[in-house]
């Protein structure tokens, strides 16, 4: 029988279930609620157990289901956010394969989404990095991503059309090239496209 149920300080969502030969369990309070489970309930540890990890796995994947729903996210961005929500490994996991079922975690279309909304503003280095590093999708996948969208031409369009806004206010300055060449690089350009930017516009 469960003597007593409490949320947990650092997770309000959780709940600590105490049976009353001394077994404690941590579950989702939600699971509880589905089930009419409280205080006082005729429940074994090994049934609520078994409730709490098919509890978790139907939540983890609501969760998921629901923040995909709002914004497109990578495999790591999904992880993450559902590890930050309190969920086991295997429970994420779960999540997880069932969002690829479903076509709804696909970090192929994700890294082309996330190329086509920052491609205006970044160069192809730096949508490298930031669908490698920050995003944590596959090389393959997100190299794909940035040069199936933006070929030479595109780079060199984009980097000279920056370039000609940034040299009209620094031409009169030290060193104007080498700053030009400085806020190319920032904004993720490769090196030959930075000089036949910088080219096109310094010799107008």
């Amino acid at each position: 029988m469960i003597k007593s149920v409490f949320p947990l300080p650092q997770n309000k969502k959780k709940v600590k279930v105490v049976f009353d030969d001394g077994q404690t369990l941590i579950t989702f309070g939600e699971t509880l609620d589905e089930r009419g489970i409280k205080e006082g309930s005729e429940v074994s540890f090994d049934k609520l157990r078994e409730y709490a990890e098919d509890g978790e796995r139907h939540l983890a994947i609501k969760k998921a289901t629901e923040t995909l729903a709002k914004s497109l996210k990578s495999e790591k961005q999904l992880r993450q956010f559902l590890y930050e929500k309190g969920f086991s490994s295997k429970a994420i996991e779960c999540a997880l394969e069932r969002m690829k079922e479903y076509g709804y975690a696909d970090d192929a279309k994700f890294a082309a989404a996330y190329v086509d909304f920052h491609c205006a503003k970044y160069g192809r280095k730096k949508l490298l990095y930031e669908l490698q590093t920050a995003k944590g999708v596959d090389k393959d996948i997100a190299f794909s991503a940035v040069y199936d969208a933006l070929s030479d031409e595109d780079e060199l369009r984009k980097a000279t059309a920056f370039a000609e806004i940034f040299y009209r206010k620094a031409a009169n300055k030290k060193n104007p090239a080498e700053k030009l060449y400085a806020h190319l690089y920032a904004k993720g350009f490769e090196n030959e496209i930075i000089i036949k930017a910088i080219g096109a516009v310094t010799e107008e």
